[in-house]
């Protein structure tokens, strides 16, 4: 069977899509507003989906006890082909593409498929593209990709804003999925993965005192009064109107983004030695539901919680 055939006769092959998210919003890149995707003419069945657990597990005459169990990443290996006389070059477009965003500090390549509808994600680094060469009209190279996240299903967005605010409180579209409720009294995440979620907080001002914390939400829905994170600054820092603190536990950054209303200049300090060494310096939501609660004593000011939803 030609990898024509092949290609038509699987659906998952045929919806595997390769793109780039900026690491520090994890907004998809695009460019000339389209977003940056890689060429190829075919792909065949990848290696490495699904899911492989490790346990460490304490042997005993009746009954064996899991002491520790952990998912493990998998590579993802797939062979790449371009047809046609100028295949080499295709291949040689592919390989500067994939350099472009080598820089894990600011890209992370996302590789995607969709089954039943549904589209799964994983953020991933490529290790390996190794050349095969040219069989008769097809050019092909063996790619691998290091996941880098686990697979995941939808990107979360809630936000939280005082119960006097009445303005717009979900300024984004697709592919992002609103989640909790938008006030302060009614927000919940819910993790139904096997380890804690990380979050990225975007924490609006103006806030006197900014601080954000995470409580457990039991099966009958009430909320624990205390919370099992919290993140307090230090004495004398503040948000302005025209600042935001962003908490991010994907990247392990903390820093203030100001924004200069009459130049429109935007000044980025870090502030990850400014956070009460008292309490935590990220947030991570458990597995079960969650609340966030946040400093949102003036009417203007707003919590943004992002995360995404982790599959196995």
């Amino acid at each position: 069977m030609n990898t024509a055939v092949i290609q038509n006769s699987d659906s998952l092959v045929s919806s595997i899509q390769i793109d780039v998210v900026n690491t520090s919003n994890s907004t998809q890149v695009k460019v000339n507003g389209s977003p940056t995707m890689p060429s190829t003419d075919f792909l065949m069945m990848p290696s490495g989906l699904g899911f492989k657990q490790s346990l460490d597990v304490v042997t005993g005459e009746t009954i064996d006890y899991v002491v520790k169990q952990t998912i493990d990443k998998r590579e993802i290996k797939l062979t790449v082909l371009w047809k046609g006389q100028n295949a080499y070059a295709k291949y040689q477009e592919f390989s500067k593409w994939v350099a472009r965003y080598f820089d894990l500090d600011k890209y992370h390549i996302r590789f995607s498929y969709s089954i039943n509808g549904t589209r799964r994600f994983v953020e991933v680094a490529v290790t390996l593209l190794d050349l095969k060469g040219r069989t008769g009209s097809m050019v092909s190279a063996e790619l691998t990709l290091r996941p880098l996240t686990p697979f995941y299903e939808e990107t979360m967005v809630s936000f939280i804003v005082s119960d006097t605010n009445s303005g717009s409180v979900y300024p984004y579209i697709y592919p992002y999925v609103y989640g909790g409720g938008a006030y302060s009294g009614n927000n919940q995440i819910v993790n139904n993965y096997l380890e804690s979620l990380p979050l990225r907080i975007v924490l609006k001002g103006p806030m006197a005192s900014p601080y954000v914390s995470i409580q457990k939400i039991d099966e009958d829905g009430a909320v624990e009064t205390e919370p099992y994170s919290r993140i307090q600054f230090a004495d004398g820092v503040s948000i302005a109107a025209n600042e935001t603190i962003t908490i991010d536990a994907f990247n392990k950054k903390i820093y203030l983004t100001s924004t200069n209303e009459s130049t429109g200049s935007v000044t980025v300090t870090d502030l990850f030695n400014s956070v009460s060494k008292s309490y935590d310096a990220f947030l991570f939501a458990k597995p079960g539901s969650s609340k966030v609660s946040a400093s949102l004593s003036d009417s203007k000011s707003e919590c943004e919680i992002f995360f995404v939803r982790y599959v196995l």
